[in-house]
C-alpha cells in the first residue's frame, strides 16, 4: 500500500481490472501527461548538457539529473506496456493474501516484518532526495532546481514560477518512479516464500495425491516466477543503466569544491542508486536459491514406492530446480543477484577513489 501511494503520481501502478473503458482511456490520458510532463524536462537537461560542455560541473550535473528523468519516463512507459501482465500478479498476491493458513501466514509475516522498513526506508529516501534539489534556489544562489536550458526566455518572473513548479513536479515523478522498484522487489519476496512453503509441502509428502498437487502447484509457481521476470527485467535494467550514469557523474560533485548543501543532493542520488539496485538483487538471489531448494526437498521427501510416471515427474522437478527463475537481459544485464551487486558497488567505489585523486 505504502509503494501504491509513493508511486501514484506517475500513475505506474496498474489500475484495477473491473475499470470501465471510459476509465481506462482517461487513465491512458493521464499517463500519457505524466509520460509528456518528463520529456518537457528531458528535452532541456540534454540541450543543456550540449550547450554547456565546456563546464564540466554544470554539464555533468545536467546529465546526472536527466538519468533520473529518463528513468522516470521510461517505467511509466515500462508500466503501461506492462499493465495487463501486471494486474494478473498483483491480483494472485492480493488473493493469497486473503485466505492463508496459519503457517502461510507466519512465513508471510516474517517476511513483511524483516523487510517492510527497508521498503519504507528506500521509499522516503527517494523522496527526500528530490526534495533536496527542490530546495535548492531557496539556499544556493541558483534560480531553478536544475540548470535545464529553455528555448524561451525566463526573465519573466511569472514564467521562472512556472519552471520552477513544473521542474519540483517532475522531480517528485524521479521520486516515485525510483520508489516504483519496491514493487518488483514484493512480487520476488511473495515468489519466494511461495517456494519455500512448496519445498516445506515436498518435503512433507504422505500420498501420490500430496505429490501430484505439489507437482502441479510448481509448475503454476514457475509460470509466475517468469512472468515476474518478463514483466520487471527491462525496468531493472533501465534502474540499472540510468543510474550507474547519474551515480559515475555525481561522484564528479561529491569531491569538488561545491557548497556541502550541494554535494549532498549528489550522495543521496548516489546513495539511492546503489540502494536501488540492493532491493531487488537480494530477492533475486534469495528467489535463485529457493528455486534450488525445491530439488533438495524432493530428495529428501517420501517418494519411494511412487509410480514410474511419478517418480519421472519428480526427477524432472529436480532438473528443472538447477535451473532457477533469474531477472537478466541477455548481452546487457547480468543475472541480478548479490554476487552482481557486490561487483557493482566494486566499481563504483574504484570510480570514486579515481575521481578523488584527480580532483586533489
Amino acid at each position: 500500500m505504502i509503494t501504491k501511494i509513493c508511486t501514484n503520481i506517475n500513475l505506474c501502478w496498474p489500475p484495477e481490472s473491473d475499470l470501465t473503458p471510459f476509465k481506462l482511456i482517461v487513465l491512458d490520458c493521464l499517463t500519457f501527461i505524466c509520460l509528456i510532463s518528463t520529456l518537457l524536462l528531458l528535452f532541456p537537461l540534454w540541450y543543456s548538457v550540449y550547450k554547456d560542455w565546456d563546464d564540466p560541473l554544470i554539464m555533468s550535473k545536467s546529465l546526472s539529473v536527466s538519468c533520473g528523468v529518463a528513468l522516470a519516463s521510461a517505467k511509466i512507459v515500462i508500466c503501461r506496456i506492462h499493465r495487463h501482465r501486471l494486474q494478473l500478479l498483483l491480483r494472485e498476491m492480493m488473493n493469497f493474501l486473503r485466505k492463508p493458513n496459519e503457517q502461510e501466514r507466519n512465513l508471510m509475516q516474517h517476511y513483511v516484518d524483516k523487510h517492510a522498513t527497508l521498503h519504507i526506508l528506500m521509499s522516503f529516501c527517494c523522496h527526500m532526495a528530490a526534495i533536496l534539489v527542490i530546495i535548492g534556489p531557496f539556499i544556493l544562489s541558483i534560480p531553478l532546481p536544475t540548470d535545464a536550458k529553455y528555448f524561451f526566455s525566463l526573465d519573466s518572473k511569472v514564467a521562472r514560477l512556472i519552471v520552477f513548479v513544473h521542474q519540483s513536479l517532475v522531480g517528485f515523478q524521479v521520486s516515485s518512479g525510483m520508489a516504483l522498484d519496491c514493487l518488483p522487489a514484493s512480487l520476488l519476496w511473495f515468489s519466494v516464500v511461495r517456494f519455500k512453503l512448496l519445498a516445506n509441502d515436498f518435503r512433507n509428502i504422505r500420498s501420490k495425491i500430496d505429490f501430484e498437487r505439489c507437482i502441479h502447484n510448481h509448475q503454476h509457481l514457475l509460470s509466475y516466477g517468469h512472468e515476474v521476470s518478463l514483466a520487471f527485467r527491462f525496468l531493472i535494467f533501465t534502474t540499472v543503466g540510468t543510474l550507474t550514469i547519474a551515480v559515475v557523474f555525481a561522484g564528479i560533485h561529491v569531491f569538488s569544491s561545491e557548497p556541502m548543501v550541494s554535494k549532498a543532493q549528489y550522495i543521496a542520488i548516489a546513495w539511492s542508486g546503489g540502494a536501488l539496485l540492493f532491493l531487488t538483487a537480494w530477492p533475486a538471489e534469495v528467489l535463485i536459491e529457493s528455486c534450488n531448494e525445491i530439488g533438495d526437498s524432493i530428495l529428501y521427501s517420501s517418494w519411494i514406492g511412487s509410480s514410474p510416471k511419478l517418480l519421472k515427474f519428480g526427477v524432472n522437478i529436480i532438473q528443472i530446480s538447477q535451473k532457477p527463475i533469474i531477472i537478466h537481459v541477455p548481452g546487457f544485464l547480468p543475472i541480478l543477484s548479490l554476487r552482481y551487486y557486490s561487483e557493482f558497488l566494486s566499481k563504483v567505489f574504484s570510480y570514486f577513489a579515481t575521481v578523488r585523486m584527480l580532483v586533489k
